[in-house]
């Protein structure tokens, strides 16, 4: 059922599994750990020990978080055994601070198989030899000519190839007709200038191509490493045919590759640099403006392509990059906003992938804007900071976080559209130990929102409190909370996953408080109805109860129901983590221990498939426990 996932990503995969849906209504992290899932199952099917397989995986330092996390997760999964994978990157691009870095030293520790090889510049004798093999003659003969090139090229394959390319278009390398033998003139190519690297010195001799080429090949760049002659042919105005021509020079130079045919024209419809260093160095001969006013028009084209086949989300990657490098080149403002409001939507999709580096850099620069700034769209800015400061907490990256959210506090003036960021606050405080500081931000919440706390004289206060709450029980009458419905009060709905969130770090602060959350959160479902979170605060009574009064069955009983409504109204947010709590508190108390079991593996089941780590974790704790008694 989750293949669909797949081929709604990857859309060719449809040739093999055939055009499935893709699973609804899922949570953001729940859509990723199931792609996740099923990613590797259908690597575990391609990998079998009668066809094992190699993936290669080349420029992995531009690779994203959520891409290294992909590949992690790949790597440690003990189902996927006939599986090779090679990748390959600049170790001089990456630092240890690098996503590649952090997760090959992950896969090391966990004893995954990891071989690594140093590919360094060619010794002298390599450089020779390889020189030698070019010209086609002995080593002894070009031993002084292979000693200038390699102290020039430091014995760089690529720079070697493009520095003997540039002195035979110079005349310093020639080829004698009549004998058929290379030619050289050693202190010509002694003085012909290099540079310190391949880039620089490609730069340095784009007098080589063509004028009319030049151009061309800047454009192409800017689509890509891979580009479609007719994107170049929009850029530049020129039809296909003529761009084609212009490009044959380049292909005749091989720094261009045909890739691809028009099958009606039979003409070349698609190029490719033959190298990444190629695709740098033509990006760089145009100014920023010009880059930015070619990126601009991109986005624009396939923004609009995307639209008319109703394929945006598979193009808004690649929509967004072209917005984003340029976004400085239009002056209306709606059109801005417009951009601005895909910038926004990836940086949110990015989540759904971990790739939460290439979010916080959309997200950093919508914040850059000057106009957005003012406070002409602030429902907008409102929105980017909320999503930033999720990505912040994702990243671990809490100084910023705490600032952000700071931020956000001044900027929001409604406590509910402010209540998401600040349970995400609460966890990230908790997840570094400040307790305190975690419950103290969810009450300050709580009474923005109609619900006070004092926190004094707790146990004068938790007596008040259960003794109101067997009045109000009791006057449920036999079906309890049965016979409420759904709150219709969205307030409810916020409130009550308020009071979820602050049970864990109250416990740890003063379980008192947490004692003081689960009480009054069941309460107020007695008076306005019942939510998500609201239930599943419930079907932890047994904390309260079983401490304060020693009560265990009136626990099992809204166990039992909080689990009956949250399967009837597909709560599937929380329904899992009912089954934990039923399972760790309740269950054992009044059925045989081995009832346990189910509840305990169905919530680490689907609190693993949700993303909610922490409960199946706990899960395990309870199925053990089980066990064991």
């Amino acid at each position: 059922s989750d293949a669909g996932l797949l081929t709604s990503k990857v859309t060719e995969l449809s040739l093999l599994a055939g055009s499935l849906p893709a699973p609804e209504n899922l949570t953001p992290l729940e859509e990723r750990i199931r792609f996740k899932a099923v990613l590797c199952k259908f690597l575990s099917f391609l990998a079998s020990s009668g066809h094992p397989l190699i993936l290669f995986l080349d420029d992995v330092h531009l690779a994203d978080m959520g891409s290294m996390e992909m590949l992690e997760e790949i790597i440690r999964n003990e189902d996927i055994r006939y599986l090779m994978i090679v990748i390959c990157y600049r170790d001089n691009e990456v630092s240890e601070a690098h996503p590649l870095i952090h997760s090959l030293n992950k896969i090391i520790r966990r004893k995954g198989r990891v071989t690594q090889l140093n590919l360094k510049g060619l010794n002298m004798e390599c450089a020779a030899q390889m020189i030698s093999d070019i010209l086609k003659t002995g080593n002894h003969k070009v031993s002084q000519l292979a000693d200038i090139i390699y102290r020039k090229t430091k014995g760089n394959p690529f720079y070697i190839k493009q520095f003997l390319r540039l002195c035979n278009l110079k005349g310093y390398i020639t080829l004698d007709g009549e004998s058929g033998n290379f030619r050289w003139d050693t202190e010509k190519i002694l003085n012909c200038p290099a540079q310190e690297n391949v880039v620089d010195f490609l730069l340095s001799n784009l007098n080589q191509i063509p004028e009319e080429t030049l151009p061309l090949l800047s454009s192409g760049a800017c689509v890509g490493q891979n580009f479609a002659v007719n994107d170049v042919s929009f850029l530049s105005c020129l039809p296909e045919g003529e761009v084609v021509k212009r490009l044959v020079v380049a292909v005749n130079m091989e720094v261009l590759v045909p890739v691809e045919k028009d099958p009606e024209t039979g003409r070349q419809s698609r190029f490719q640099f033959s190298h990444d260093r190629f695709q740098e160095a033509f990006y760089q001969v145009m100014s920023q403006k010009e880059r930015a006013g070619i990126h601009y028009r991109l986005g624009k084209r396939y923004e609009q392509r995307a639209l008319a086949k109703d394929d945006m989300e598979e193009r808004l990657f690649e929509i967004a990059d072209h917005y984003a490098k340029g976004l400085e080149e239009t002056e209306d403002e709606g059109e801005k906003l417009h951009m601005q409001e895909i910038l926004l939507r990836a940086a949110k999709r990015c989540g759904l992938v971990s790739a939460f580096d290439t979010a916080s850099r959309y997200l950093e620069l919508l914040l850059s804007q000057p106009g957005l700034q003012k406070g002409k769209n602030r429902s907008f800015l409102i929105q980017v900071y909320k999503e930033y400061h999720a990505v912040l907490c994702n990243m671990v990256n809490v100084k910023e976080c705490d600032r952000i959210y700071g931020e956000l506090c001044g900027m929001v003036k409604d406590p509910v559209e402010l209540a998401d960021s600040c349970c995400l606050h609460i966890t990230s405080l908790s997840t570094r130990g400040r307790y305190q500081d975690a419950f103290e931000l969810g009450i300050g919440l709580l009474e923005r929102l109609g619900v006070p706390f004092t926190g004094e004289d707790m146990e004068e206060t938790l007596k008040r409190e259960t003794t109101l709450f067997y009045q109000e029980f009791e006057a449920l009458g036999e079906n309890h909370i049965l016979g409420k419905t759904e709150a219709e009060d969205s307030g409810e709905f916020v409130i009550s996953k308020l009071l979820n969130r602050l049970c864990a770090p109250g416990l740890f602060f003063n379980p008192l408080y947490s004692f003081w959350t689960i009480l009054t959160a069941a309460r107020r479902m007695f008076r306005y109805g019942y939510t998500p979170y609201g239930l599943q605060i419930y079907s932890n009574l047994m904390v309260p109860l079983a401490a304060l009064c020693g009560d265990y069955r009136t626990s099992y009983i809204a166990g039992k129901t909080a689990m009956y409504l949250a399967e009837k109204r597909q709560y599937r947010e929380v329904v899992h983590s009912i089954y934990h709590l039923f399972a760790l508190h309740t269950c054992h108390w009044f059925e045989d221990v081995s009832n346990v079991l189910p509840f305990a593996r169905e919530s680490i089941k689907g609190n693993a498939m949700m993303g909610e780590f922490e409960y199946a974790c706990y899960g395990y704790f309870t199925a053990m426990t089980a066990v064991m008694e």
